[in-house]
């Protein structure tokens, strides 16, 4: 297996570790490739025609947000399941009855086809290490282990530390540790985030508030451009600016916003 394959595999894993189904984690894959490639018109399409479980929610107020299980979300693993059953059909009846509602162009169809493809070769190079590793444990001798590792992965529980994509290292470990000292006694913002409103995350954390503002310079100048066709007029096209001080939010919110793995506590690359 590839370095890229493997660390592919590690990330889902990680996720499963936190709390998360792999067929979220799937989704979570899916929908932000279909909204690279400016395909989110059928993102709730494929919610619909694959939901995740109902009823594999049980609330619980002792359980933290990151740790909670995904509804919004299109099940990737099921999705992944009908691909593989409609492989004989050029275009899969559950992919046709998306692309083909409300007029859509039926060009999108290949796109999204590539889209699965990708989650197809993630999930492939799950079940690879997760083989690797039982091997792994057989050829050492340890039947115990290989086996959880399988029934684990089978019953889609979270699965053991993988031992074999630990390299062996010989002569003396060193380790390198850095870290951020955040000045304590300062909690003001910049001059330039001052007007902000404060919210519940700023209010939690000032300190690093503080610290990502004056990462991220003044909000007036990140801008980025909207495009947008009103419903009572589709012929007319507005384009405008909008910039991070238009939001009305802080720093921490937005690292927050544009970080959704954060939420999950899953590990990024």
């Amino acid at each position: 297996m590839s370095s890229n394959r493997v660390n592919k595999a590690l990330w889902y894993l990680d996720g499963i570790r936190n709390g998360q189904e792999l067929g979220a984690l799937l989704g979570y894959q899916f929908e932000r490739g279909l909204h690279d490639n400016g395909l989110d018109q059928y993102i709730f399409d494929f919610r619909g025609d694959f939901p995740l479980g109902v009823g594999a929610l049980v609330p619980n107020t002792r359980l933290s947000t990151e740790t909670i299980q995904a509804n919004n979300v299109v099940d990737g693993y099921k999705m992944i399941k009908q691909w593989r059953l409609s492989l004989k059909d050029p275009y899969p009846s559950f992919i046709s009855f998306s692309l083909m509602n409300n007029d859509n162009d039926v060009n999108d169809t290949d796109p999204v086809k590539a889209q699965i493809l990708l989650l197809e070769d993630a999930l492939d190079a799950i079940s690879d290490l997760v083989i690797s590793e039982g091997v792994f444990q057989l050829a050492k001798g340890n039947y115990v282990r290989s086996a959880a590792v399988q029934k684990a992965f089978n019953e889609s529980k979270p699965i053991p530390e993988l031992e074999i994509v630990q390299t062996p290292r010989t002569g003396t470990p060193l380790t390198h540790r850095t870290g951020i000292l955040l000045e304590a006694s300062n909690n003001a913002l910049p001059a330039a985030w001052l007007n902000m409103p404060i919210t519940p995350r700023a209010q939690t954390e000032p300190i690093l508030n503080r610290w990502l503002a004056e990462q991220m310079g003044n909000p007036a100048n990140i801008v980025c451009g909207v495009r947008y066709e009103l419903r009572s007029d589709l012929n007319s096209e507005i384009i405008s600016s909008v910039s991070l001080l238009d939001l009305h939010l802080n720093p921490i919110d937005i690292l927050f916003f544009f970080c959704p793995l954060l939420r999950l506590g899953v590990r990024t690359q």
